[in-house]
């Protein structure tokens, strides 16, 4: 063991980041850039103030109060929207809530036990939980409407739909 090369060299991990040339690079799910749904726009707005919003992508938050659906891009604050419509699914929520406690229960309990296969097992479960949600976030713009843009956004459990008025030259 004195000429081992495992106790002479260290480790991969810790000459090298990244992976390694025979890896193969590949991501099943990738963690969102933020837990707000994007928006993308592909067209201007311009409401009946006069004011622009280009083409781009935006993040799109709900408000602390729930009146407003916030766009941002570059962590900035670009235009608020009057929200008309909010709903929030308590049923979907508690059930989810539930099943992401009981896993949480269940992975400390192995934790404590150090049995690894079963930390492993909760762990994914835990983060194919926390990924189904989400994907299911999403943010889309409307512009079918003579008099109004339509923005509808779904963000975990909340669903709101706010509405820009349309300018007189669209």
């Amino acid at each position: 063991p004195a000429n081992d090369p495992y106790t002479i060299y260290p480790y991969y991990r810790e000459l090298y980041s990244g992976a390694k040339e025979n890896d193969k690079i590949t991501y099943r799910m990738a963690y969102p850039a933020s837990i707000y749904p994007v928006l993308n726009l592909g067209f201007p707005i311009y409401d009946a103030s006069g004011n622009k919003l280009d083409p781009g992508h935006y993040e799109v938050a709900l408000s602390n109060d729930k009146k407003f659906l916030l766009l941002i891009q570059s962590k900035k604050l670009v235009a608020r929207v009057p929200v008309i419509d909010f709903n929030f699914d308590q049923q979907k929520y508690d059930e989810n809530y539930e099943k992401y406690e009981e896993l949480k229960k269940l992975l400390e309990k192995y934790q404590i036990k150090r049995n690894r296969k079963r930390i492993n097992q909760y762990k994914q479960e835990i983060e194919y939980l926390e990924k189904k949600l989400a994907s299911q976030n999403k943010a889309e713009i409307d512009k079918s409407n003579p008099e109004h843009f339509i923005l509808d956004y779904r963000c975990n459990f909340a669903t709101a739909t706010g509405y820009i008025k349309r300018a007189s030259q669209d």
